[in-house]
């Protein structure tokens, strides 16, 4: 873990791309003082709330421990996927708006409600199907809806 020269007093952990290029990374550490410092619980558990938001996180990471959390803040990361989520059971009410994400994961808990994934790359809105328990689904523009209908026009 370094301190981020970005914001004082904050800590953020980096994975080092190479020379000259580091990544912000979800440790189990920062996770664990996010947590700490967003209100929330050192014991991953206890948490039914995750604020991950504008982190500049590239991968989801290390959340197997955080099986009680209902909503997670993803917004504003540069993520492509939203893999390494299936151990949030509990999840309800995901926001991944403002990302590079490309598709729906097959790999989302099914007990999602709540999924917004407006303002990325999607093109094609598959596996929706599998989230029985989906009652509000943001997507803004994409080119292709799922199965064998399609659309020109943003929805």
């Amino acid at each position: 873990i370094q301190v981020d020269p970005t914001t004082p007093g904050t800590v953020q952990a980096y994975q080092n791309l190479g020379p000259g290029m580091m990544e912000p990374s979800m440790t189990k550490e920062w996770l664990r003082s996010s947590c700490r410092e967003s209100g929330g619980y050192v014991s991953p558990p206890l948490n039914d709330i995750l604020y991950l938001h504008f982190k500049g996180f590239a991968h989801i990471q290390n959340l197997e421990e955080y099986t009680q959390v209902k909503s997670i803040f993803l917004e504003g990361n540069c993520l492509e996927e939203l893999d390494g989520l299936e151990h949030c059971v509990n999840l309800r009410c995901l926001f991944a708006q403002q990302n590079c994400i490309c598709g729906i994961s097959p790999t989302l808990p099914t007990s999602i409600a709540t999924l917004n994934v407006s303002q990325n790359n999607i093109s094609i809105l598959d596996n929706i199907a599998r989230l029985p328990s989906l009652q509000t689904l943001s997507v803004g523009c994409v080119q292709r809806v799922f199965d064998s209908r399609t659309t020109e026009s943003c929805s």
